[in-house]
């Protein structure tokens, strides 16, 4: 993945944390592997500032100065002073195309909010694109999840955020990740293969046991960080 980052303030794109931002609970980030590992997947975006979105059921208005002032929305709304900068950067034909911020969609309760990054990711790999994975959500506001094939389109990286709550202020802080950006590989997309399913214990062979017996190597299923170490373990050099 590449991510251009052009609206000024805020913080860059970053790789994930394993902690959740040292959210997780101590026993989860020491113990469940599988937590960390999602936690870690992919890479945080940030919004440039912090912003304040109000829905009533059916118009928006937004705010960038913690509520003391509200701006009604309309169709849309660029970030402060980024035409102009599109603009005078963007080579001929190519003026009057700057992304918007903030723009309206077809539902009633959905905002495409643009976090001013563009990115670009390898052949055959495609961005999905979610809220922040295992991090405490804006009360009010959830982010579509979206999956787009980053390596032949190049626009703006948007998200769709549907509001839940009318007549109630949500926050977005620019130090908290607004976004997590994970790679897919398209051919696990394509995949239309049907599900194996072997239904009851006659279908559990001989084989399935001593996989079994292997992943439990002599513990008891309910041993506490077992497959954390192994997996770590696999891990180190």
């Amino acid at each position: 993945m590449k991510f251009y980052h052009l609206i000024d303030g805020g913080l860059a794109p970053q790789r994930a944390d394993t902690s959740a931002l040292g959210t997780l609970p101590t026993d989860g980030f020491r113990y469940c592997e599988p937590v960390r590992a999602a936690s870690a997947f992919g890479w945080y975006v940030f919004l440039p500032f912090d912003l304040k979105v109000r829905w009533d059921g059916f118009e928006f208005c937004w705010s960038l100065d913690d509520g003391d002032s509200w701006f009604d929305l309309g169709r849309g709304v660029q970030y402060p002073h980024a035409a102009a900068r599109f603009d005078a950067a963007a080579p001929d034909g190519m003026q009057g195309l700057s992304p918007p911020f903030l723009k309206r969609t077809n539902a009633a309760d959905m905002l495409q909010i643009w976090t001013g990054c563009f990115v670009q990711s390898a052949a055959g790999v495609s961005s999905l694109v979610r809220g922040p994975c295992n991090l405490p959500r804006p009360v009010g506001a959830r982010v579509v999840e979206g999956i787009i094939e980053t390596d032949w389109w190049f626009g703006p990286l948007f998200a769709n955020v549907q509001f839940t709550r009318p007549d109630t202020a949500v926050t977005f802080r620019a130090d908290w990740p607004f976004l997590q950006v994970q790679p897919v590989a398209q051919t696990l997309l394509r995949d239309r293969s049907k599900v194996d399913v072997a239904s009851g214990f006659e279908g559990f062979g001989p084989a399935q046991w001593d996989r079994y017996r292997a992943t439990l190597d002599g513990s008891s299923p309910a041993r506490v960080g077992g497959y954390a170490a192994r997996v770590r373990k696999r891990a180190a050099p």
